[in-house]
């Protein structure tokens, strides 16, 4: 796909939308993957919904699975996935005000393709959260300060808001700030677009 990230927005289903929310946030066995963050108030979060815990004990994975085929229709028509993509990995992240995350790249490979899906059902812009996407000199590993994300692409954080964008992308999402006290809460799909073996 392109270098420039492209918004889906209004393709998923009103209860699913909510029933993600409440899956996130009350059902996931959230554990510290930055120790780094312990000295701020609260803990920041991630964990890997394709494994065999998550889809046997939360049942998580199938509404992941349904909340991209909701989207699948507007991503095949806009060429951003291939008729015959394969989704390698799902992952939920959390974050309260304060704790910045880290700039991350999903693959080296640019034909695979990272989504971006804003999960909270609810969100003021005043508490900002949002994607930001940083140049290819980037270093994975950087902590996503206020300062650091002066130099990146935003994407506004918008609930039922997905954002795709090639896997070779330095991104990070940024922590909520202004006092916010929910969680910002998202899920990172990657897909690998496998190139066609049919014969025309």
């Amino acid at each position: 796909m392109r270098n420039e990230p492209v918004v889906v927005e209004k393709f998923v289903p009103e209860g699913v939308i909510w029933t993600l929310d409440s899956e996130i946030r009350y059902s996931l066995d959230w554990k510290l993957t930055s120790p780094e963050t312990e000295t701020h108030s609260v803990k920041s979060w991630s964990i890997d919904i394709c494994s065999d815990y998550a889809m046997q004990s939360l049942d998580l994975f199938p509404l992941a699975l349904l909340l991209l085929r909701s989207a699948q229709p507007q991503l095949l028509r806009r060429g951003i996935l291939r008729p015959d993509y394969r989704l390698e990995q799902v992952t939920a992240d959390g974050r309260m005000d304060g704790q910045h995350g880290y700039t991350t790249r999903d693959r080296a490979d640019r034909n695979k393709v990272t989504l971006v899906y804003f999960v909270n059902r609810k969100w003021k812009t005043s508490w900002n959260g949002g994607l930001h996407l940083f140049g290819r000199s980037t270093r994975v590993g950087r902590l996503v300060t206020p300062e650091l994300r002066a130099s990146a692409r935003q994407v506004e954080f918008v609930p039922g808001r997905l954002v795709a964008f090639p896997a070779n992308t330095v991104y990070g999402m940024a922590a909520p700030t202004n006092g916010a006290r929910e969680l910002r809460m998202s899920l990172c799909y990657v897909i690998d677009n496998l190139k066609s073996t049919k014969k025309h």
